[in-house]
């Protein structure tokens, strides 16, 4: 139901940037600058790529803020990105890694093209 709230053409478009998003957040980060925390979820700002995309990992202490309708992530994100626009003053993307107990649970994006909707993949590991 909720993929007719978006254009087609933008779901067609969307897929390669998630496929992406996988590859770019899965890599470790070494050094990682908190920008926030909203309701038991740090986020943490990985790098700001040409001043226009951003990679943040949210770290977790529950894994159902990854799952279902998102809306204290998309909080977060919001204001992540109103953080980011001093640093990044042009950004048009920011990617997602969201982790709980060092673990990759959820992997997404947020674009200016989609009003800054946050679309991701709810995915827990094995055994979690």
């Amino acid at each position: 139901m909720e993929s007719r709230l978006i254009p087609y053409q933008t779901r067609l478009r969307m897929w390669p940037v998630l496929g992406l998003c996988a590859l770019v957040l899965g890599a470790q980060s070494t050094s990682a600058q908190l920008l926030m925390s909203h309701k038991g979820m740090d986020a943490h700002q990985r790098e700001c790529v040409r001043g226009r995309y951003a990679n943040i990992e949210i770290v977790s202490n529950d894994p159902a803020h990854f799952d279902g309708e998102r809306l204290e992530l998309q909080r977060l994100v919001g204001q992540v990105r109103a953080v980011l626009s001093f640093n990044c003053p042009q950004i048009t993307r920011i990617t997602v890694r969201g982790t709980y107990r060092s673990r990759l649970f959820f992997a997404g994006a947020t674009d200016a093209a989609w009003n800054w909707r946050i679309l991701g993949l709810y995915a827990p590991p094995p055994g979690a």
